[in-house]
């Protein structure tokens, strides 16, 4: 399976003001060689990964994100050991797959 590489990234200039949210593909990155923001002015608030998924409105799901899944609140997690995304919650464990 195939998915698109992108992040979405949350910066705010150092003196607090200023928050910034932007969605950066891979490509954007290696246009830009690595460089999207400038650490003497800015900070990292946060990033996300896209899971490659979208939900049910055909909104993009990113590592972090809270999902309704039969029932239950799960968040969306990477799960290295087996190289896939997953939803977690208090009694469950998801593959991304299966998300829909």
């Amino acid at each position: 399976m195939s998915r698109e590489i992108k992040f979405e990234i949350c910066t705010r200039r150092k003196d607090g003001s200023d928050l910034f949210i932007e969605v950066v593909t891979l490509d954007d990155l290696i246009n830009r060689n690595g460089c999207y923001y400038s650490p003497s002015i800015q900070e990292i608030v946060y990033k996300r990964e896209f899971t490659g998924l979208k939900d049910k409105k055909d909104v993009d799901i990113y590592n972090g994100d809270k999902l309704l899944f039969n029932g239950y609140i799960s968040n969306v997690v990477y799960n290295v050991g087996n190289a896939r995304f997953e939803a977690h919650g208090e009694k469950h464990t998801v593959p991304a797959h299966k998300f829909k």
